[in-house]
Parts: structure tokens; sequence; C-alpha cells
């Protein structure tokens, strides 16, 4: 809650119709109408407020903007406004975050609302929800339950069996080597009704809980999520089973899994729930797994007809011969034998209705393959053979194929609330310099995965910085308090780094003064030349100016002295990775946000952009001595003029071949829609008049 006297400015949001009977209601002492204009100020309350109205009778009246609702039975509890559940609600349904929720706000010049508001909101909306989907699920099954006897015709409670579709997700998209969300969920889907018959989640991370036992305290009362302790991938079969025994419970046990080709879920199902249960595949995994294959033999025999093209024809050809011939396993097994002939030239066993050249071979052309030609090649034709031989072995489980394309659409909604793409992953990170400014030690953290790096660096280090550090090169190898470490080139350094991050989406690198870090980084890049690195981070975020916002009216904002202060610890400033594991604690004591960290963030783009700034003005800076001696110029405008690239060897070329025109323009040409140094005629005419006197 905040309050603000009364200005008229800005907009709200508000219930009309109930405004206006309270308005009407009017004061609680004499009863006079009341009116906006008599307003005297204003509490927020998220995007609810009090209005403090002053009738003529001095007495104030409390005049709500909108609807109030109790969250919980108990009389005690405060109303909540029922606009900040709805737009908790809304900032849900359209998969955004607080800060796009302010930015919205912000530009309808609306009062923004506080991210604990908004967070406490989400919980409440997030109970009702849960309630509207059981309730959902369980009207899906008795509908499924009524679809299956209807198509039996069998009219007893249980007749017929449920085959549904099975297929999980992850809120985080998995690299192909790690899967490391930190939830999952999973859904049946009823082969007849198209129905979500139950769903399940798991989460292995709760910040509560990891608070509590990171500073051994006690647990505060909450709704806990967490429910899972073993791996993303083990997330998958752990709700199969779930979820089939709780509709075993149901009465509506599910005989049939449409599926992908994932064994450990289908293994656990028939051990732990029931051992007659089939499995059928899913038609789309069944093709991608088929192409694979094929992409497989191109890269291990590198066979230049076998190319993209070729297989995505090839696949398309899979994909036919199955989809047409569901009814006959004989027809399937052999046109599937006839694919690889066919795109061969070998056309003796054929059909009308799906071969070309046997409907016309004068005028056929195969189109398809590379070059319009045939492929060719006895040990290609045979590697192929080979592969469409193995399925159409399998042909009557090909004839059964499902699909689970209901479950991928599901997940696909569920990423369009909750998006892949806007998972970010904070990182705290540390650089430690020799003397010169060499980066000598890089090392990073997020949860309890590590990254370290020690760099040999290219300059000496300096007596004083091994004093401190306790970091030194002898005969070409680094030495670590007299103990020699492993090191490597700053270019592997940052490679290696690289790779770690990519496991990550959308990385945000966390340091206390991240602006000296984060140039520190830039200049390594531009040093190297580094194009990977670059694109994977996607900012830096300074916890200096986050603490000082969290932390407001300390006398100091050093590390050290808030490690003391607020965790109660010593401070080892000579090691990197100590230094991320303290301030990793402290982010979760102060309980530091994602979105504040995204607020308080910049890009690497801006970050390179200040040390080419810098190196400019470094470099030219000292040909502006003399005029900013001789007052022609402040020392604020040398230095901008020096980081906008110019040297006075520019501006006296300038100014001899167009004179004062020529400075003019020099100084305003725009830059990002903004002048190079300044449109002032004052300065223009002073640099002129210095130039003059030459």
């Amino acid at each position: 809650m905040s309050m603000l006297l009364h200005t008229a400015q800005g907009r709200r949001i508000v219930e009309l119709g109930y405004l206006a009977d309270k308005l009407q209601k009017g004061c609680q002492k004499c009863h006079s109408p009341l009116h906006l204009h008599q307003c005297v100020f204003e509490q927020f309350y998220g995007l609810g407020s009090l209005l403090n109205i002053m009738c003529t009778c001095k007495h104030i009246t409390h005049v709500p903007t909108g609807k109030r609702h109790k969250a919980s039975l108990d009389s005690k509890t405060a109303k909540i406004w029922d606009v900040n559940t709805k737009v908790a609600s809304g900032m849900l349904h359209a998969g955004i975050g607080v800060r796009k929720v302010n930015l919205i706000l912000s530009s309808l010049n609306i009062p923004s609302i506080h991210h604990t508001t908004l967070k406490a909101r989400e919980r409440e909306v997030g109970i009702a929800v849960e309630v509207v989907a059981n309730n959902s699920c369980q009207q899906a099954i008795d509908i499924e339950m009524s679809c299956i006897q209807s198509k039996s015709n069998d009219k007893g409670p249980n007749g017929g069996n449920i085959a549904a579709s099975f297929d999980g997700g992850w809120q985080k998209r998995g690299s192909g080597h790690s899967y490391n969300s930190l939830s999952g969920h999973a859904t049946f889907i009823g082969k007849e009704s198209g129905k979500v018959l139950a769903y399940d989640v798991r989460n292995k991370h709760c910040r509560f809980c990891q608070r509590a036992d990171t500073y051994n305290l006690e647990v505060t009362p909450h709704d806990c999520r967490k429910n899972w302790d073993g791996s993303a991938k083990a997330m998958e079969s752990s709700m199969c089973v779930s979820m089939l025994k709780d509709l075993q419970k149901k009465g509506s046990p599910v005989q049939t899994i449409i599926m992908d080709n994932d064994s450990t879920s289908i293994a656990k199902a028939r051990s732990e729930v029931d051992g007659s249960i089939q499995k059928v595949s899913d038609f789309n995994h069944t093709k991608k797994d088929f192409t694979n294959k094929l992409y497989s033999l191109q890269s291990s025999k590198k066979y230049k007809l076998l190319n993209s093209k070729t297989i995505c024809h090839l696949g398309k050809c899979f994909a036919y011969a199955v989809k047409q011939n569901k009814e006959n396993k004989d027809i399937l097994k052999s046109n599937l034998k006839a694919i690889v002939p066919h795109t061969f030239g070998d056309h003796a066993n054929c059909q009308e209705f799906w071969c070309g050249y046997v409907r016309d071979p004068e005028l056929y052309v195969p189109k398809q393959l590379p070059y319009k030609r045939y492929l060719v090649g006895e040990e290609l034709r045979t590697d192929l053979d080979n592969i469409f031989q193995k399925y159409a072995e399998q042909a009557d489980k090909l004839m059964l194929l499902g699909s689970s394309q209901r479950n991928e659409n599901f997940n696909n909604t569920v990423a369009s609330k909750n998006p892949k793409s806007l998972h970010y992953s904070y990182t705290t990170y540390s650089i430690f310099l020799s003397g010169l400014s060499d980066i000598v030690q890089l090392s990073a953290r997020t949860g309890e995965q590590t990254f370290s790096r020690y760099v040999l660096p290219t300059k000496p280090i300096t007596e004083e910085a091994t004093r401190i550090t306790g970091l030194a090169v002898k005969a070409g190898h680094l030495y670590k308090d007299g103990v020699l470490v492993e090191s490597v080139s700053l270019k592997t350094c940052v490679t290696d780094f690289a790779e770690w991050l990519s496991t990550f989406p959308s990385p945000v690198l966390v340091a206390h003064n991240a602006k000296f870090d984060g140039m520190v980084l830039s200049c390594a890049l531009l040093a190297i030349q580094d194009s990977v690195l670059s694109k994977i981070i996607c900012g830096f975020s300074d916890t200096l100016a986050i603490f000082r916002k969290e932390l407001s009216g300390r006398k100091s904002y050093k590390q050290e002295c808030l490690v003391l202060d607020v965790l109660g610890e010593t401070w080892n400033a000579h090691d990197a990775c100590e230094d991320d594991r303290l301030l990793q604690k402290l982010v979760l004591c102060v309980k530091v946000s994602d979105e504040v960290f995204i607020c308080n963030s910049t890009t690497l783009a801006s970050m390179k952009d200040c040390v080419v700034y810098k190196r400019k003005k470094d470099n030219n800076l000292p040909s502006f001595t003399i005029l900013v001696e001789r007052k022609v110029i402040s020392a604020f405008m040398a230095s901008k003029i020096a980081g906008s690239g110019l040297s006075v060897r520019h501006i006296q070329l300038a100014y001899s071949r167009d004179g004062s025109d020529g400075i003019r323009q020099l100084f305003a040409e725009l830059h990002n829609g903004k002048p190079r140094i300044t449109k002032c005629i004052k300065i223009v005419e002073s640099v002129c008049r210095y130039l003059e006197g030459l």
C-alpha cells in the first residue's frame, strides 16, 4: 500500500458503476453526495485505490475504485482487490511477467503494481486454476467413457478399454546433451474425445525450502510445490505411472498408450501399474526416427546423393506408404520394399496409384530427387534397402500407429503461457586480474553448478597483485599461493565458458559492480575476436545497483561489508569461486527476483560500445590538452570529442576544407539520431577562433 497526495494526474482502472454508487451513497457523516474533485489524497493497493474524499462537512470518506473479495473464510484477513487478481490472471494467460505488465501500465500512464502484490495474487489464481483443471479432467473422463461405450455398444459401467495418448514437456529446453529443467509436466489425452483425462507436474525447486536449508532456518509455512529430487529426464516416466494409478483409482484404467519411443515410461507402467498395458507408437516420432537413421547414414558414409532433399523425399514416401495402407499388412510391406528400387529407377514392384512412372513412363521425371535424376550406387542402395527392410518387417506395428499430436499441441499451449525462450538463468561470475588488467581467473556459478578456469596472463603480474591474490607466473606456469595450478589460454577459457553457458537458456551474468567486470570481459572478447560467447550472453546485471535499492540506508555497499553484515561471514577477496558463492548467498538472502535482475541489466553490445568509446577517448584525448588549458573547450567536451573518434588533426582538416561550416557539420553529424558532438554554436565558434589564430 502506498499513499500519495491527489494530483488528478495519470489514469486509473476503475469500475464505473461501483464507483458511481459509492459516490452517490455520499458522506458517512452527513450523507451528502461526494465528487471526485473533493479527493484530497489517494491510497494505492496495486491497481486498486481508496479515494479519500473530504465532504463539505470536513469529514473524510474512503471510497474504493473497485470491488474487493476475501481470499479465505477467515474474517480477519484483509480484503483483496478484484483488479489485482484479474491482472495476475491476465499475466499468466498472456505468458508475461511483472516487468512487462508494468511496462504496459507505464505506457498507459497507470501507476505500476509491485512484484510482491502480483506474486501473491498469482498464487491465489493458481489454486483456482487447479480446481477448474481437476473438474475439467473428471468431466473429460466421463465423456471419454461415454464415447467408448457408445462405440462398443457396451452399456456396462466400465465397457470398452481407454486408449489415450501420452507425452511430457519441460519448462526449460534441453540441449540434446543436457536436460536440467527444474520442472516438467505431462498429460493423458483420450483418443475418442480428444480431451485431457489427467495431468501431472514435477518440480525440483522451492525458494522457501532452499533458503531455509541454506541458512539452517525453520521453514516458514507455505504452499510448497517441490515434489521431485530425481533427474529431469526421469520426470516423464514418474508422471506416467502416477497418472495411470490415479485413473485406475477413478475406475477408468488406461489399457492402450499412444506415445513416442520412450521405453522407460512403458516399462515402468507395465511393472508398477498393469503388465497388460499395450503401447502404440506415435506416427510423427516414428517418422522422425526413420529420417534420423537416414541422416546418421549420410553422416557416417558421406553419400553425396543422400542429401537433405533426398532424405526429405524418402521421408514423404515412407509417410505416404504407412498412411495409405493401414488396412493391409502385405501391401504396406511390399510398398515399403518398393520405395528404394523406385528411387533407383527400378519400377518392377511399383503400383499405379502412387508411382508416376507406371502411369506414364515416357513423361515421368523424378523431380523430387537431386538434379531430377535417379539415385545411383550399389552400396547406397544396399544401405537404404537394409533400413527399409527393418521397417517392412514391422508392418504389423506400423499399421497401428497412433498420434500424440494433441499432447504436443497442449505442450505448445503451456509454452505460450510460460515461454521456454524467456526462461532466464542468472549466473554469478567473477573475474580476477593481474596488475595490468589481464584476466587470470574466470569463474561462474548457478545453483550448485560451477565453472572455473585459470588463465595464463600475457603480461607480467606485478608484485602488488601477487601479494594480494597469491597468483604468480614462474617459468611459464601459473602458481596460486606457491602451488602450481592448471591454466589455459584466454581463447580456450572463453570457449570453455561458452560451452558451459550454452546449457542455460538466456543466461544473465550477475556481478558486484558488473560494469567493471563486464568491460574487462568485453575487452577480452574483442581481443580474441569472439563470436560464440557474445551470442550466448543475454546481458549483465549489477548487484551493486540492486543492493542500493533493496538495502537502502547503508553507509557501505562493498561486497565484503555486505557479506559481513547480512550473512555474518568473512569474505576472502582473493578467490573468484568464493566470491561467487558468497554473492549467490547474498542474492538468495535478500530475495532478489529474476525480474529485478532483468530490470537492472545491460547488454553485452552496450558494454563493448563502452570499451570502444574508452579506447578512442584514451587515444585522442591527449591531443586536446592545449585546447582545455587555453579554455577553448571544457574538459568534459574534450572527452566527448575524443570518445567520438576525433582528434585535433581531424578538426584541423575539417576547418581547412570548409572553415566554420566544416566544424559545424562535423560536430552536428547525426549518429543514432543524435549529434556526434553538439549543435551548440558557441562551442563551434570558440573552436573556430582557436584554429583561425594558429
